[in-house]
């Protein structure tokens, strides 16, 4: 095998291995599970009630690690928003919560859980992502 033959081996290999790296946390558990919650994305902190006018502006999908962790492949996850585990990522401003997340015997629709930034915020509420499972 000469040199050159050899670089284009392992740049094809690379680019190969990069595509199965970039895979979402969904399609991966998709494609290796077939019952329960797929969590998606779940996000902490939207407001549309500030407390003060310097509520900052939240990334979605800020939490969706720790709700994973928590609710990936039950058939019924009861996820407490607590801000002790999955931090708070706008001090002094009322807080949402929402999770999109798939069933994975149906995994062309997806499922939402919201709790809003009324007064009071998400904090310490519940949700619950349910999922038959066959």
């Amino acid at each position: 095998m000469t040199r050159r033959t050899f670089a284009i081996t392992g740049l094809a290999l690379a680019i190969l291995v990069t595509s199965f790296a970039t895979s979402s946390w969904a399609q991966r558990d998709n494609d290796h599970r077939r019952n329960g919650v797929n969590v998606i994305e779940a996000t902490y902190g939207g407001t549309t009630v500030p407390i003060y006018n310097g509520c900052p502006v939240i990334a979605p999908g800020n939490v969706t690690s720790p709700v994973h962790a928590a609710c990936q492949g039950q058939k019924t996850c009861v996820f407490t928003v607590d801000q002790g585990l999955i931090g708070d990522p706008a001090f002094g401003c009322w807080k949402s919560f929402e999770v999109t997340y798939q069933c994975a015997m149906n995994a062309n629709e997806t499922q939402t859980a919201f709790i809003p930034a009324d007064p009071g915020g998400a904090d310490n509420q519940i949700v619950v992502l349910t999922c038959p499972i066959k």
